[in-house]
């Protein structure tokens, strides 16, 4: 339907409706303004239903946003990028979340645009943080126009029949590929989805197609129905650049016939992804109340990756109010991590739901968050004991390879029983749990499954592989199971009285005839394991739903305990393996990995070592001369480890982990190889009081403990014997630099005149951005242009000089912090005039610095300051808003007329935006602003704005009402604020009618009322385009009776 039509059209209905009947009560004059009321409806209704193409659309972005913000500025960010080619707005998509994806469209569009946007800050890369100069452009291209041309009337045609419409044509169906559309970068194994114009085709087919013409095209998906898009998992796939290709289906028993088809405008690419997998929460569990204030212990539990990173937050009402990073060093050797809040921490909470998650990030990828709901409560309430009270765990499947078409059971066990409202069963994507692919079980009665007698209790039924529950079929690919209690249906995560459940992902196949089979991958020969750690056994499969895992010596099983590496498991291809100590040292060890059956199995190709870890360096061992420069091999022997690392110390210098690495980045080098080939460089010595007491250190990589060192000192020739020295001078602690301006960072420095540095932006608990990579240590002096960085949340920053790669030696920090502000900023004043005593509201960013100081409010004169106050203000938390009380004293000696007002923080002084002072009222008043008469409003929520004179903040406004032209009165809101704003809703009605807002109060026992200045339209809801369209048809022969009416009146 198209709105607009409906819109103007109602209009005309309503002055129909209401003024028709009247006509003959109406004087001459009346029936003139009727008859051009009616002209310009008209005239705006042709010149609507002759338009094709809607409106552009417009945004003004006054606020700035990052990872984890919601609502409207978010929702029009992803409409403004998607107009940019950068992101897509899935149809139907309601809810803005600024995610990782967001992000990217952001940094895409600051690099874009780089010139305007980031080369002003020095800046080569996107930030992903929509700040000052990101908005500004964002409001060249999108800003809304501050007024907006309205046609001129034309004359109504003289009455002619109505001809009976002819069916518009529609267009030509029209395939046009939207994403993946070129230049991104995609990842086996995980969920995008595909999306295009649909064209007006039933069904269509998708294709995946390489460079080279000669390779045949695969077949993502083949006769599905149009919708626009698909949710592709890619799988199987060859890593390369590719394009989608989206064709109308057409059957292959018709006849021949062109199709048409569409393609990626350029390639994409599809590489390996390696995320880390995503935590888990422990304590408190989804649905549990908590004491508000109280300091609470957060647990969450992650598999330690190197070089992951950890992100907990806290969420109220949409907004992030904590948020704390963790290293993947700092999990405990269980993976677990406890967050404790301060008490400040809560003071920024109120009482009720709050969302805590957390996810990991790893190779420039975040995993999948996991979310839970929790309550906060007053100390004062009772806690329950145990919540949830039910849990469940999937069973089976659980990590499986399934092929369609064969019966399986699906088991859960729930604790302590069966929910009493029963359950449902999800089949949910690998990689997403935001949406359900098939139901396996709807909830029903317990006839749908069978519970044994075992308490807890043991769920089943039988599932026909790759179909749901009403027999559709299911497409191949990777899933997990997603169970939840039916008096929760549209939630992803219980939250009711059970706790969530998923399983581990598991695969749809095709069924094929091959060959059952099994290959370990390893370890497969030549390894040297180490007793004491954890080894992760792989292998492939074809066929195979479970195996079991022994381990070999020599040419048998081995015939201690140790032998049975695992009972009957999931075949998901890998085992984590806690290698036992007792084993005896050996380097005739294998593994063996075999079906459930016990028919299929496969062997290491070769044996493997077990033994207590050691390692011994043999060169050099003391006693050698090398030289700067030069390239000398480290020798060293070593039993059961996998890789090494290699230190140069000094007497003054011995510990593991030393900054004075030997390999490039202290990365780990094959224990196997047996020696490293060693070119010498001054940056990576330790600096020590002479050039001949210098010895190599070689640790175990998975065990610092075990390590040995050059039996002697040797010494290398041309290494420095001082150490260069820097300190920092600015900024050195309590300095407030701004945004925007340019500050010169200065240090003092003694050693060598070649020597060069990084200096970083170090944030309280993190490493921040390099400021720059590469200065002369001699130059003592840095000019920084502060750049559009996110000081929403932060204050507190440190100066950095470091070595440059690869060493990264800390040489100074700042020894306190300092803060970064960004100025404050107006976006609009309400109202925009006022007198002794009226509530002002300025609206705008940065309005209240963080933590709070003083805040000003200027008035500026033709650009001169004639006036300020500082009391009689209120500001929120966040800077978004302030409120004042205009100061009586300065209204009586300043005169009436035009102003601007402006805000002056610690952080700087705003923009000046207009304001008009008026004269004091003796008598207290009220003016309504909005609705003021004219236009056309419908039933339900409704904006009034009045402004108020003389009477106080504290005094509400007693009754605002609704008041139709024979006086009826309809109450629509009691005891409102006086801040001049507030929703109402308004009432439906059969037909159109005329009405005013009524505002009452009362000041010192006197009535204060006022009314719009004319009465505005208010109709029913319109059902459709075409009950508007027969209805209009009869206006010209309404025209035409008030004609008659008038004599001698030409219109």
């Amino acid at each position: 339907m198209n709105f607009p039509k409906i819109i103007f059209a109602a209009s005309i209905i309503a002055v129909f409706a209401f003024a028709v009947p009247s006509a003959d009560a109406l004087t001459d004059e009346e029936i003139k303004a009727l008859i051009m009321q009616l002209q310009e409806q008209i005239a705006q209704l042709q010149k609507q239903l002759a338009e094709t193409e809607p409106q552009a659309w417009c945004h003004t972005f006054d606020i700035n946003m990052k990872i984890g913000g919601t609502g409207s500025e978010v929702m029009a960010l992803q409409t403004a990028l998607e107009k940019e080619g950068l992101y897509t707005v899935f149809e139907g998509q309601e809810f803005a979340l600024f995610d990782e994806s967001l992000a990217s469209a952001v940094v895409g569009f600051q690099e874009k645009y780089k010139s305007e946007i980031l080369a002003p800050f020095r800046l080569a890369h996107g930030t992903g943080f929509v700040g000052s100069s990101t908005r500004a452009k964002l409001n060249r291209l999108y800003a809304c126009s501050a007024t907006q041309a309205t046609p001129a009337p034309t004359p109504i045609p003289t009455p002619v029949p109505t001809p009976t419409p002819t069916p518009p044509t529609g267009s030509q169906p029209s395939l046009t590929v939207r994403s993946p559309n070129g230049g991104e970068e995609l990842f086996d194994g995980v969920g995008y989805p595909i999306t295009w114009h649909t064209g007006g085709y039933a069904r269509i087919s998708i294709y995946l197609d390489k460079p080279d013409p000669t390779v045949a095209s695969k077949i993502i998906a083949n006769n599905v129905a149009n919708t626009g898009s698909y949710h592709w998992t890619i799988a199987n796939v060859d890593r390369g650049s590719y394009k989608i290709r989206v064709c109308e289906y057409r059957d292959s028993s018709l006849p021949y016939a062109a199709v048409e088809c569409d393609m990626s405008d350029g390639y994409f690419n599809i590489a390996k992804a390696s995320a880390a997998a995503a935590p888990e929460m422990v304590y408190p569990v989804n649905g549990q109340v908590l004491n508000h204030g109280f300091p609470n212990q957060y647990i969450f539990k992650a598999k330690p990756v190197a070089g992951a990173r950890y992100l907990f937050g806290f969420f109220q009402d949409g907004a992030m109010v904590y948020e704390n990073w963790r290293d993947n060093q700092q999990l405990s050797s269980n993976g677990e991590f406890i967050i404790t809040p301060s008490n400040s921490f809560y003071s920024k909470l109120k009482e009720g739901n709050a969302q805590v998650w957390v996810r990991a990030w790893l190779n420039n990828q975040w995993s999948e968050a996991r979310v839970i709901t929790i309550k906060l409560v007053s100390q004062t309430s009772t806690i329950p004991s145990t919540q949830p009270s039910i849990t469940v765990s999937p069973l089976n499947p659980n990590g499986e390879i399934l092929q369609k078409g064969t019966t399986r059971y699906v088991n859960l066990k729930f604790s302590p029983s069966v929910p009493l409202g029963g359950f449902v069963v999800n089949l949910i994507p690998a990689t997403t749990d935001t949406y359900a692919v098939a139901h396996l079980k709807t909830c029903g009665t317990a006839s749908d499954y069978i519970a044994d007698s075992v308490v807890p209790p043991n769920v089943s039924w039988q599932w026909k592989v790759g179909y749901d529950v009403d027999g559709k079929e299911i497409p191949n690919d990777s899933y997990r199971v997603l169970v939840y209690d039916c008096g929760s249906k549209n939630d992803s995560v219980w939250t009711g009285s059970v706790a969530s459940a998923k399983s581990s992902v598991f695969s749809i196949v095709s069924a094929t005839t091959t060959t059952p089979s099994i290959t370990v991958l390893s370890p497969n020969g030549g390894e040297q394991l180490q007793k004491g750690a954890t080894q992760t056994i792989t292998w492939s499969s074809s066929n195979v739903s479970q195996v079991y895992i022994k381990l070999r010596k020599g040419t048998d099983t081995y015939h201690g305990t140790e032998g049975a590496v695992s009972d009957i498991i999931s075949n998901t291809g890998s085992y984590q393996w806690t290698i036992p100590t007792t084993l005896p040292d050996g380097s005739d060890y294998s593994i063996r990995v075999v079906d459930s059956a016990g028919t299929i199995s496969d062997d290491s190709n070769s044996d493997f070592s077990i033994a207590i870890p050691s390692i011994t360096v043999l060169s050099p061992n003391g006693g050698e001369q090398l030289q700067i420069g030069s390239t000398y091999r480290i020798r060293w022997s070593s039993a059961g480890m996998y890789n090494v690392k290699i230190y140069i110390v000094n007497d003054t210098n011995t510990g593991s982990g030393s900054t004075n690495y030997v390999i490039p980045y202290n990365n780990g080098w094959s224990a196997s190889t047996g020696f490293y080939d060693w070119t010498i460089t001054s940056q990576q010595l330790p600096v020590g009081t002479s050039n001949e007491r210098y010895k190599i250190r070689i640790d175990s990589n998975e065990n610092s403990s075990i390590f040995d060192s050059s039996d002697g000192y040797f010494t290398i020739v041309g290494a420095e014997v001082s150490a260069p020295s820097i300190k920092i001078l600015s900024p050195n602690g309590g300095e407030n630099w701004k945004i925007g301006e340019t500050r010169d960072i200065t240090w003092s420095y003694s050693g060598p005149a070649s020597k060069t540095v990084q200096i970083e932006l170090a944030l309280p608990a993190a490493d921040g951005p390099i400021i720059t990579s590469n200065v002369a240590a001699s130059a003592q002096r840095y000019s920084w242009l502060i750049p559009d960085i996110d000081v929403s949340s932060l204050s507190e920053y440190r100066v950095i000089i470091r070595e440059p790669a690869p060493t990264y030696t800390l040489l100074d920090s700042s020894d306190s912090y300092f803060s970064i502000g960004e100025p404050p900023y107006i976006t609009s004043v309400s109202p925009t005039s006022g007198t002794s005593n009226d509530m002002i509201t300025v609206y705008g960013s940065d309005l209240v610095d963080t933590p709070a100081v003083a805040v000003t409010i200027e008035f500026l004169k033709n650009g001169v300051v004639k006036g300020s106050q500082s009391s009689g203000i209120s500001t929120r938390f966040d800077g978004l808003s302030l409120k004042f009380q205009l100061s009586g004293l300065f209204v009586e000696n300043a005169e009436t007329g035009a102003y601007q007002i402006r805000v002056v923080n610690s952080n700087g002084t705003s923009n000046a935006v207009n304001f008009t002072i008026t004269e004091a009222s003796s008598q207290p008043s009220l003016t309504v602003l909005a609705p003021n008469g004219g236009g056309l409003l419908f039933p339900g929520a409704a904006e009034v704005t009045w402004k108020s004179t003389g009477i106080s903040a504290d005094q509400p406004i007693n009754i605002i009402s609704l008041v139709g032209v024979d006086g009826t009165e309809w109450h629509l809101k009691y005891d409102a604020p006086n801040d001049g704003y507030e929703v109402v809703n308004l009432p439906s009605f059969d037909k159109s009618g005329s009405f005013k807002i009524k505002l009452e109060t009362s000041v010192n026992k006197q009535q204060v009322i006022d009314l719009s200045d004319t009465y505005f339209n208010l109709i029913p809801p319109v059902s459709s385009l075409k009950n508007i369209e027969d209805q209009t048809a009869s206006i010209a022969d309404a025209v035409s009776k008030l004609l008659e009416s008038l004599k001698g009146f030409t219109p």
